[in-house]
């Protein structure tokens, strides 16, 4: 794993993004069946004719591609539940998973709907592929299933049924369907690489990633609680992606109002990690600098009430993660003439964002000052930031 490139792990994502659109599809495809008859004549044409679901749905169910032999696990075999591979026994191999009772509920509606019989057109071929099925159809399935005994029934009496030669006509009917002619129009004649490089120059390149709203509320949807059902939980062993590198820290002082009044943008410091032991762990802290190398001490503007921090970590698949947190002004203590050293006020208070069982913590020193008229002014010192050490993760 280790030896893959950025475009090795790329492809394998999309391979996975590819395939998991595709076992939602099934679910999609289980749902129209159900309803069937509310659909337009022209989409139970498609369905039953155009591509002929019911010879689709039999792969599905010879070679389900939710099951898989695995030789990490005891059994030999997994299967995909709740959108995670799973260890199964030998002798739960026959249990019906959901992915598998999508197939089989389809075929149900699409076998024993009176307007589906009605409206297919059997053939030899079509009979052919359907009986395929009917040694799934055993005890143990139907157990789990019971509506699929309708299914065997039918299995049964196709087998004695007198169907045409595949060379037949499916049809004789005369389908009349809607067609946009509006849309046909607009479509029609078009260069449609010229619009693509025309809305390329004129509405995406004025606007950058770092300045697109739409982008940012994007991001602020992979926050540390929800990364887990997004990227699947961590393979024992393999590498926790909130321990992949972190790119940048994006730091945001705003006031009460939510306005932002300052932002910095700070990059780890070279040789400056070390591992500190906690409960949940080792972790690596690495002492922040400015992008560009400047140091990290800035002057705050007046009025901050909030730290916002966004924290990106790179990979193949980058994504960021936001932390919020209040900052209170420190209480200054009265004026008292009698000591000098009570003229000016100075405090160090740090702000610490995330925490180590959120397996991120982003630690900032704030000194406060109070001149001889006690007039506040706050300077950003430092900033430390802290994430678990993963064997299969370096820290470069």
């Amino acid at each position: 794993l280790l030896g893959r490139t950025a475009a090795e792990e790329l492809e394998e994502h999309r391979l996975e993004t590819q395939y998991r659109s595709a076992v939602g599809s099934v679910a999609i495809a289980r749902y129209l069946c159900e309803h069937f008859e509310a659909l337009p004549l022209a989409a139970q044409a498609r369905i039953l004719e155009t591509h002929d679901w019911l010879v689709m749905l039999v792969p599905l169910v010879e070679e389900p591609p939710w099951t898989r032999r695995a030789e990490s696990s005891a059994s030999g075999w997994q299967k995909l539940t709740d959108n995670d591979w799973k260890d199964v026994p030998r002798s739960d191999l026959l249990r019906v998973t959901r992915c598998e009772a999508q197939c089989w509920i389809a075929l149900f509606h699409l076998t024993c709907n009176n307007v589906c019989r009605e409206q297919y057109g059997l053939n030899t071929f079509r009979k052919e592929q359907l009986l395929r099925l009917r040694k799934f159809l055993n005890e143990v399935v139907i157990d789990q299933l019971p509506v699929l005994a309708d299914v065997m029934r039918y299995m049964d009496e196709l087998t004695i049924l007198n169907v045409p030669e595949s060379t037949s006509s499916q049809s004789s009917c005369f389908l009349m369907q809607q067609v946009a002619v509006l849309r046909e129009s607009l479509m029609k004649n078009v260069n449609w690489e010229k619009v693509a490089q025309s809305q390329f120059h004129h509405l995406f390149s004025p606007v950058t990633d770092a300045h697109d709203a739409d982008l940012r509320r994007i991001s602020d949807v992979f926050t540390a609680e929800g990364i887990e059902d997004v990227y699947g939980d961590p393979s024992p062993g393999g590498p926790d992606p909130l321990s992949r590198p972190v790119d940048k820290v994006v730091l945001s002082l705003r006031n009460g109002q939510g306005a932002t009044l300052q932002e910095l943008i700070l990059v780890r410091a070279e040789g400056s990690d070390t591992e500190v032991d906690t409960e949940h762990g080792k972790f690596r802290r690495w002492k922040m600098e400015r992008e560009g190398g400047e140091d990290v001490p800035t002057e705050l503007s007046p009025g901050i009430a909030a730290v916002v921090a966004r924290v990106c970590y790179g990979g193949p698949a980058p994504f960021q993660v936001e932390k919020t947190r209040a900052v209170e002004l420190p209480p200054v203590p009265a004026k008292d003439e009698a000591k000098p050293e009570a003229k000016r006020f100075r405090k160090k208070v740090w702000v610490t964002l995330g925490g180590v069982e959120e397996k991120i913590v982003l630690q900032i020193q704030i000194h406060w000052q109070a001149d001889e008229h006690r007039k506040m002014s706050s300077m950003l010192r430092q900033v430390f930031l802290s994430q678990p050490i993963s064997p299969g993760v370096t820290s470069t």
